[in-house]
């Protein structure tokens, strides 16, 4: 695994004021069984809301992220303003046990509204990259999760 970072290409840096959690890119050439599985698992997703919603979704971008204890990502877009293919965000959340009180939640901002969103192990988060500003809120553990984009274009 190695620090994340924001933006992309030239933009590129990395930031702990920003963003604090180290990733490890899931490659479409894994041989990994429980990452070919969730793989598979996405690609079915988005067969899906391209036959249902018709929304264009030609492939996807995940990587494991490991948030450890005290550590956040800022309010953010998960949309590039040189890029716009990231569609849609979702985050699997693996963490066993999790508790309130661990924190590491998920805020969504909707409308002037916060929606806070715990990480508890087996949740799946689904929201629209270019339209819904996000944070990771720091937690007392470390926190895991499977974060990626479905893409278009």
């Amino acid at each position: 695994m190695h620090q994340a970072g924001v933006g992309k290409l030239a933009s590129f840096q990395q930031n702990l004021k920003v963003r604090g959690d180290v990733i490890s890119w899931i490659d479409n050439d894994s041989i990994e069984p429980s990452e070919l599985a969730f793989m598979a698992i996405v690609q079915a997703f988005y067969l899906y809301l391209n036959q249902t919603c018709y929304t264009g979704i030609n492939g996807s971008e995940f990587h494991n992220a490991l948030y450890e204890s005290g550590s956040f990502y800022k309010r953010h877009f998960d949309q590039f303003k040189q890029d716009s293919n990231r569609q849609f965000s979702m985050v699997t959340y693996l963490n066993e046990d999790w508790v309130d009180s661990d924190g590491g939640e998920l805020v969504l901002y909707l409308d002037g509204v916060e929606k806070i969103i715990q990480p508890q192990g087996g949740r799946v988060v689904f929201f629209k990259a270019d339209k819904i500003e996000h944070e990771v809120r720091p937690a007392s553990r470390e926190r895991m999760s499977i974060a990626g984009w479905l893409l278009s274009g």
